[in-house]
Formats: structure tokens, C-alpha cells, sequence
């Protein structure tokens, strides 16, 4: 996966990025936050923001509350994000499996 490339993930708590260049904005934490990923590792995020993303349908997207988390591989979009925001992430074999998005502000 390249630096520019977002994973959609079901099981991912949070959006986050190891990609620091990508924040349009972004806010130090005074207390890291502790994230356990897939194999069980813990990782902390010590950042928080704001991450423009543009899809490959050209259409520009805000990623809101992305944490900054340099120990992680890739880039994560959260579904349990989305859904707590009411946005539909919908797959379909008639793009590739890619995701379809509405609106100008993912949280």
C-alpha cells in the first residue's frame, strides 16, 4: 500500500495515519491515546485533525478527528466512524469493490 493510499476498515476504531504531510490541520494531545491494532500491539496516537482527501472519481472529501499515529502501517478509514456520523460506506463489484462516498465532511 502507498502513502497516498486509504484502507477503508470495518475494524478499525478511529481514522488514523502514519502519513503526517497529509493533515490540513492537526493538534498535538496532551496524553497520547493508546491504540491496540490487529495483532495486538499498542500504539499511540499523538496527534489529532483534519485530512483532505480526494477520491479516485476526482471528488474532494474532509476527513475529520483522523489520528496521527507514526508507528502505524497505512492509512485507516473507520466504518464505525462513518456509521456513528450516519455516512454509508457501500461496496459494489461494479467499481472494483471501491467505496462510495456522499457529502463534503467525513467524521
Amino acid at each position: 500500500m502507498g502513502k497516498s493510499e486509504w484502507l477503508v476498515d470495518s475494524g478499525a476504531s478511529s481514522h488514523m495515519t502514519s502519513v503526517r504531510d497529509k493533515f490540513v490541520s492537526m493538534k498535538e494531545l496532551k496524553t497520547p491515546v493508546r491504540i491496540t491494532i490487529a495483532d495486538g500491539k499498542k500504539i499511540d496516537a499523538v496527534a489529532i485533525g483534519t485530512v483532505g482527501l480526494k477520491l479516485m472519481d476526482g471528488t474532494s472529501v474532509t476527513l475529520l478527528d483522523v489520528l496521527y499515529i507514526p508507528e502505524v502501517e497505512g492509512s485507516l478509514i473507520s466504518v464505525a466512524k462513518l456509521a456513528e456520523k450516519d455516512v454509508v460506506a457501500q461496496f459494489s463489484k461494479d467499481n472494483g469493490g471501491r467505496g462510495v462516498s456522499r457529502g463534503d465532511d467525513i467524521s
